[in-house]
């Protein structure tokens, strides 16, 4: 009798402990997913402006449950490949629904490694990537230009060839005095234009995503761009928190019609003003 009492105990204090586990890990699961609700919600709030005209607030309760749940748990990690999530901004904020966009990247470095675009061709859009020193484009569906880009076309210019950091001599800023860049070889390019790679591309006049990396370079790159040519929905910016020209790239940029949403690393993100989502 005293035997079976025992096991009587045990059983129970088993069963007490499973239950104390599973809800504590259904709560822990919970707080994960409220997390990343939350963040997808501000996100979308900053990006659109608005949190009910945004497309996370279009989904239905349980396809927020669902994505809430896959970035809790980091279902996506193997998705996206830059650094400071600008591919999952433009990927699952801005176009969550669409499969047939169309990007430019400016200045792409590696295309797989800290790419900003590498997740999109995964889903399907097309587009340009423009670098004088590409590596690792081996996977990448994109057109390649090899080309330097600036304001004019037609001038000779210094670049210096170091992996990511590489660039236009006279462009570079904080970086220019770090060893791997002062020891950098060093090539004579000839500059082109935004417009001019995009007109040699016969790319569309409506550009979902545009990206630029260009180590300094980046306002110069834009004054190459015609706004009223090419739509561009959204932008991400490398500023490296240089004064004045990322200031001066925000001026231009919302003298176009964008709203600077937020800044993220050494990147800034713009959007066009008055743009809704496409849905999920």
């Amino acid at each position: 009798m005293q035997l079976n009492t025992g096991k009587r105990l045990t059983t129970v204090v088993i069963l007490l402990l499973a239950f104390g586990g599973a809800l504590g890990s259904f709560g822990f699961a919970t707080l994960r997913i409220g997390q990343a609700w939350g963040a997808s919600a501000i996100l979308s709030e900053l990006t659109f402006g608005t949190y009910n005209g945004s497309n996370f607030a279009k989904l239905p309760r349980y396809g927020r449950l669902m994505f809430s749940l896959r970035e809790s748990f980091w279902f996506n990690k193997s998705r996206y490949y830059s650094t400071d999530g600008q591919d999952r901004w433009i990927a699952d904020i801005v176009f969550p629904d669409v499969k047939n966009g169309f990007y430019v990247d400016v200045g792409s470095g590696d295309g797989v490694r800290q790419s900003n675009t590498k997740a999109l061709d995964d889903r399907g859009w097309k587009g340009i990537c423009i670098d004088p020193f590409p590596t690792g484009m081996d996977t990448r569906t994109a057109r390649l230009f090899k080309d330097v880009v600036s304001s004019e076309k037609g001038h000779k210019v210094k670049f210096r060839k170091s992996g990511f950091m590489g660039g236009i001599e006279d462009d570079l800023n904080h970086t220019k005095d770090w060893v791997v860049v002062k020891n950098a070889e060093t090539f004579e390019l000839i500059t082109t234009t935004l417009d001019e790679i995009l007109s040699r591309a016969d790319a569309p006049m409506h550009i979902q995503y545009m990206s630029i990396d260009v180590e300094g370079a980046e306002l110069r790159a834009l004054q190459g761009l015609s706004f009223s040519k090419y739509k561009v929905d959204a932008f991400t910016i490398e500023h490296n928190w240089e004064e004045p020209k990322r200031s001066q790239i925000r001026e231009l940029l919302e003298s176009k019609g964008y709203r600077n949403v937020f800044g993220r690393g050494r990147d800034d993100y713009y959007i066009l003003s008055g743009l809704r989502g496409e849905g999920w």
